[in-house]
């Protein structure tokens, strides 16, 4: 499905518009995602001094995917709600979804602040990071889809 661009109705241009710019943050976001990921490969292979960029790359990642959180319910949610009940069900969804992921991400990087990450919390990235490219996948397939329609 193409995105509609702002010749179109005003409130079609802006949905298109919010879900184009969700879209971007993702690719940026997936980038990010990418470079943890490698320093969490090069840190199991044993390359200790992959500890510091991770621990640097991973905190900054963390704060910008929390303000795309932010951006998200305040672009989305809205949207959502306007396209009725199933569209409230979406938008409650998506912010439910979110509360968990601040909340993941609290702990996270909490653990990440600690002096020499553990074997665990390793497995723990990695899952996370495999949870956010899942749950990115599935906002633009139907979120950013519902958006646009």
């Amino acid at each position: 499905m193409s995105i509609p661009d702002s010749r179109e109705t005003p409130a079609h241009g802006a949905r298109g518009r919010a879900v184009s710019e969700i879209r971007r943050e993702h690719e940026v976001l997936r980038a990010h995602l990418d470079e943890i990921q490698a320093l969490l490969t090069a840190l199991e292979r044993g390359d200790h001094a992959a500890v510091g960029p991770l621990r640097q790359r991973a905190l900054a990642c963390y704060e910008r995917l929390r303000d795309h959180i932010d951006r998200e319910e305040h672009l989305l949610a809205p949207l959502l709600q306007a396209r009725g009940d199933d569209g409230a069900r979406q938008a409650e969804l998506l912010e439910r979804e979110h509360e968990e992921q601040r909340e993941l991400l609290g702990f996270l990087a909490e653990r990440l602040r600690q002096p020499r990450p553990t074997v665990l919390l390793v497995r723990e990235l990695h899952g996370f990071l495999a949870c956010l490219r899942d749950d990115m996948a599935g906002e633009e397939a139907t979120i950013l889809e519902a958006v646009v329609r």
